[in-house]
C-alpha cells in the first residue's frame, strides 16, 4: 500500500513539474498573437474591436489572421 501511494504521488509530481517547465508551448505560441493585439484592456484590435474570448473563438476557427497596423 505504501509502495502505490509513493508510486501515485511521484507521478503527480513529474508530470506537475513536467508541466511548470515544458507546458504547452503551442498554446503560448498561438497567444502571442493575441498578446499583440491586445490594447491593454482585455479587448483584441483587429478588423473590429473583440473581446478576448471572442478573439480566441475566432483564432481556432481560422478567423483571425495576421493584421499589422
Amino acid at each position: 500500500m505504501f509502495t502505490s501511494a509513493l508510486k501515485f504521488t511521484g507521478k503527480i509530481f513529474l508530470e506537475s513539474v513536467d508541466e511548470v517547465f515544458f507546458g504547452n508551448t503551442k498554446d503560448k505560441k498561438t497567444n502571442s498573437q493575441l498578446d499583440q493585439l491586445n490594447d491593454g484592456f482585455g479587448n483584441i484590435i483587429a478588423d473590429n474591436d473583440m473581446t478576448w474570448q471572442e478573439a480566441e473563438t475566432a483564432q481556432s476557427l481560422g478567423e483571425m489572421y495576421d493584421t499589422y497596423y
